[in-house]
């Protein structure tokens, strides 16, 4: 996994999920950084960052590709995709 995920940060994007690898591994080769400054001026940013962007651009996205309207019927009437009942028997 190191290598699509160091490709990532090489591109230089920014993902939470990415951070939590790269910047303790950089940590661990002796970068000057604290866990409490990680997580405040990088962490905590760029996870709000992720979700605002999935919310604006993927939820966006989506219901613009699948709206919401009335339902389809079929000629008749009835809903499409029902079941259409049959007449009652005459006696």
């Amino acid at each position: 996994m190191w290598l699509p995920v160091m490709t990532f940060f090489a591109l230089g994007f920014e993902h939470g999920v990415v951070n939590l690898f790269v910047i303790p591994a950089g940590m661990l080769l002796g970068a000057p950084v604290g866990v409490g400054d990680w997580w405040l001026w990088n962490q905590l940013p760029v996870l709000a960052g992720n979700f605002l962007g999935a919310l604006t651009l993927v939820a966006m996205a989506m219901s613009l590709a699948h709206p919401r309207g009335p339902a389809h019927t079929s000629p008749d009437g009835e809903p499409a995709g029902q079941p259409v009942t049959a007449a009652p028997a005459r006696p």
